[in-house]
């Protein structure tokens, strides 16, 4: 850059700024000559960096514990414009921390109301939860499965309602031995008995 563009950038910036303690239009450019004399600012850039003007103070701070009148009268414009770069300075990282802030906030919002917007709620409700089935091991350790099949399928499967004996019987007809609790082979044995002795009465009234 041009040092005369430089000086004028400068010049306009501590304006803009307002920097009080500091005539820019007649304290500013003896001060920046001062300094080219004294070996700084030798690149038109360094006017603008905040080590360049340190280095500066410490070479004016040694000239005025030597008594030099001229390096005396320039502390004070030297000090308002060190402040003014440094104040400058700090704002810049504070704008930069502060800037980095809002857009990891403004990338985390914006990646949550994506995928917020990329899985809508269901319209229906969700199906109740499965049961945890537990397998048992067989003595060998491995998982008997058979057990667990059947238990499933006994539980899949619906059970049919027992059936019912029917024990009326059709009127008029003679209920048998089983619905009144005799043992049929007993009924007949009795039968048997009740016929032979019907035969043994018949037998001697003929007879007699």
């Amino acid at each position: 850059m041009d040092r005369q563009a430089a000086y004028d950038l400068l010049k306009c910036f501590l304006e803009k700024r307002s920097t009080v303690g500091l005539d820019c239009k007649r304290e500013l450019p003896g001060l920046l000559a001062y300094g080219v004399t004294k070996g700084f600012f030798a690149n038109p850039d360094t006017v603008f960096e905040e080590d360049e003007w340190r280095k500066f103070g410490d070479k004016l701070f040694d000239e005025v514990i030597s008594e030099e009148k001229v390096a005396k009268k320039l502390m004070k414009p030297w000090r308002a414009v060190t402040n003014a770069i440094t104040m400058h300075k700090a704002e810049q990282r504070a704008a930069a921390a502060a800037a980095e802030r809002l857009s990891g906030i403004s990338i985390t919002n914006m990646s949550s109301s994506q995928q917020t917007a990329a899985k809508p709620p269901p319209d229906y409700p969700l199906p109740p939860s499965v049961r945890t089935i537990a397998v048992p091991k067989n003595m060998s350790g491995s998982w008997d499965l058979s057990q667990t099949k059947s238990t499933i399928e006994e539980e899949a499967s619906p059970t049919a309602p027992p059936i019912k004996p029917t024990s009326e019987a059709a009127p008029g007809a003679t209920p048998r031995a089983s619905d009144r609790g005799i043992d049929p082979v007993l009924e007949k044995s009795d039968v048997i008995s009740d016929r032979q002795r019907c035969w043994r009465t018949i037998g001697s009234r003929l007879c007699g």
